[in-house]
C-alpha cells in the first residue's frame, strides 16, 4: 500500500475533482499550508482534507451557507 503524504498542484486538482492547476492556485493555495522542497510547491493532503472541510456547506437549495 501506497501512502501519498502530498501533491502537487497538478494532483490537487486531480484529487479536487479534476480541477484545474489555476483554479488551485486561485481558490485552494492562498488557504492551505504548502511544503517548498527547492522550487516546487507540495500541497500535505491533509491541509487538502482540511479545506474541503472547511468549505463544504450544505445543499439547502437557496445557495446559502449553513452553520
Amino acid at each position: 500500500m501506497h501512502l501519498q503524504l502530498a501533491v502537487t498542484k497538478e494532483g490537487a486538482g486531480e484529487l479536487l475533482g479534476g480541477k484545474s492547476v489555476d483554479w488551485v492556485e486561485r481558490y485552494v493555495l492562498p488557504h492551505v499550508k504548502t511544503v517548498r522542497p527547492s522550487r516546487s510547491i507540495l500541497i500535505p493532503v491533509t491541509e487538502l482534507q482540511r479545506w474541503v472541510s472547511e468549505n463544504s456547506e450544505m445543499a439547502l437549495g437557496n445557495g446559502r451557507r449553513s452553520a
